[in-house]
């Protein structure tokens, strides 16, 4: 009986240690791969579900006003273009893009000229990794914050432009007017574009809104 009651407390703290391994620390490790970029020194207040959204574009990574958009939203997950998950934007660019990632909402930083780096033992031009990065930052401190991406069926804040999950392509078009086609294709009759207010919407087949690009579209 005794032994009996011995395996049966140890399976118990077990258990209770499984859980918590699983459980706890995930928070933590949440930002554990961020680049160093400060913390900030002013309080900025940012109205992140109003149309002001896009005023944060091109504004440097080091500054106040992006470390508070970072630091406001909360818990996120990090990755650059180097990661497995991100290869598209890998493949032949010369810029590095790192990408703070919320539920539903992600910033997109670009560190312009940063995407190769040669080798000077192997002399080949290769993929920076984290370290090489975070050396660029340092040294150049040049990376911008070149779009913000917003997916209406994971975000739980409110849209910007008065729109929601639900909303169709007729009602962007009522807050935004015809889609201007010199900058659309064939192939992306589901994209409405807007160059001049710097914004675009992806729809499925079915017009449900799939991506809210706040971006610089004219200077791209």
């Amino acid at each position: 009986m005794k032994i009996h009651w011995h395996v049966k407390t140890i399976s118990i703290l077990l258990i209770i240690l499984t859980l918590y391994a699983c459980g706890g620390p995930k928070k933590q490790e949440y930002k554990q791969s961020e680049l160093n970029i400060g913390s900030a020194s002013k309080k900025i207040e940012l109205d992140l579900l109003g149309n002001n959204l896009r005023s944060f574009i091109n504004i440097k990574l080091l500054s106040d006003s992006s470390r508070n958009l970072i630091s406001q939203l909360g818990a996120y997950k990090f990755s650059t273009s180097i990661d497995p998950e991100n290869q598209d934007d890998n493949r032949n660019n010369p810029d590095a893009i790192i990408y703070y990632e919320y539920e539903g909402i992600t910033l997109k930083y670009i560190f312009k000229g940063a995407g190769h780096y040669i080798d000077h033992k192997t002399g080949y031009v290769e993929q920076p990794n984290r370290e090489q990065l975070q050396k660029t930052l340092n040294e150049f401190k040049n990376a911008y914050l070149e779009e913000i991406l917003i997916e209406p069926r994971l975000y739980k804040g409110n849209l910007p432009f008065t729109l929601s999950s639900s909303s169709k392509p007729n009602d962007v078009i009522k807050v935004f007017g015809k889609q201007d086609s010199l900058f659309n294709s064939t192939s992306e009759k589901i994209r409405y574009k807007y160059p001049e207010k710097g914004v675009s919407f992806v729809f499925d087949y079915d017009s449900t809104m799939s991506y809210i690009s706040l971006s610089d579209t004219l200077r791209k």
